[in-house]
């Protein structure tokens, strides 16, 4: 057939092109379905976000390291919960007595790999530190918590990064210098050191321990002994071999058991001056506590 004049022709291959250029115009011109999600990226924090695509800012959360204590008062095979001002107990003479207060501090609690290594919390506390007519500035590591046994709550001591393979659980019973000559008044609020009740004064500093026992439950009011324990007591370091792995992004919690009938091994409720209380818990001190678990979890 001829072609009239002026006449276009049309290839199969014009046309194929014609036809893919329109198609990546109209892909081209539709929204994006794809957007970049941010989250945290750091493997040590608890909320690392695997499925993020660009670093969050300033999102990520850090584990924790956790002391959980239980109370416990155990005689004869016979356990039984401590709760000052409600449970009564027998001494090793049968006396029976309650504990009014009982509060103590607690620092440098640090788990130790087979290496010597120790992991450490990320926080630091400065201290004003009196010693005799001179004051002078230090920074610790912010270890500390004061156990109080009328109060069912763990302790969050501070924020942990890393993890590892750990053999043992250290502790210090009371406080260490430089801590234990720091200013009190220099001390942020709600910290475990700026108890007033527990501050002597620039001198004497801190009370590492406080108990006072009723020493007859049919006469409460009037009868108690207070014991106290000063930096007159050279704080015993506490040591718990344990087997422990930690992943990086989960809190710890060292679970800590205090046997009270053991503290009072040999102390008699009745007869017993503060004094001789005192010498007795000192003795005492390193039966008294036990690490029973170390767990780990990313909540």
């Amino acid at each position: 057939m001829k072609r009239k004049p002026g006449a276009k022709i049309i290839t199969k291959r014009s046309f194929s092109i014609g036809w893919t250029g329109f198609c990546i115009a109209i892909l081209l011109s539709l929204p994006s379905c794809f957007e970049p999600e941010s989250g945290c990226l750091n493997t040590e924090a608890l909320n690392y976000a695997l499925d993020a695509d660009n670093p969050c800012s300033d999102c990520c959360e850090f584990p924790s390291l956790v002391l959980d204590v239980q109370h416990r008062f155990v005689r004869d095979s016979l356990t039984e919960g401590v709760l000052p001002g409600n449970t009564t107990h027998l001494d090793d003479f049968d006396q029976v007595f309650q504990f009014k207060t009982l509060r103590y501090f607690i620092s440098n609690l640090h788990l130790t790999d087979n290496t010597g290594q120790t992991l450490e919390v990320e926080e630091e506390l400065g201290l004003v530190v009196i010693e005799g007519s001179r004051i002078r500035l230090d920074t610790v590591e912010d270890n500390f918590a004061l156990v109080d046994a009328t109060q069912l709550s763990d302790y969050t001591i501070g924020t942990i990064k890393g993890g590892g393979d750990f053999v043992s659980v250290g502790l210090d019973f009371g406080l260490v210098d430089p801590t234990s000559k720091s200013d009190i008044n220099e001390l942020p609020d709600g910290h475990p050191l700026s108890e007033p009740d527990l501050y002597i004064d620039d001198d004497q500093g801190y009370v590492f321990f406080e108990m006072e026992l009723y020493r007859d439950t049919s006469q409460l009011s009037l009868d108690s002994v207070k014991v106290q324990l000063d930096k007159t007591l050279v704080a015993p370091q506490l040591n718990f071999p344990i087997d422990f792995s930690l992943n990086p992004g989960f809190n710890t919690e060292v679970i800590l058991r205090i046997d009270y009938a053991a503290l009072l091994e040999g102390v008699n409720v009745r007869l017993d001056t503060e004094e001789q209380i005192q010498d007795k818990i000192v003795n005492n001190l390193t039966n008294a506590f036990l690490v029973i678990d170390v767990t780990a979890n990313n909540r």
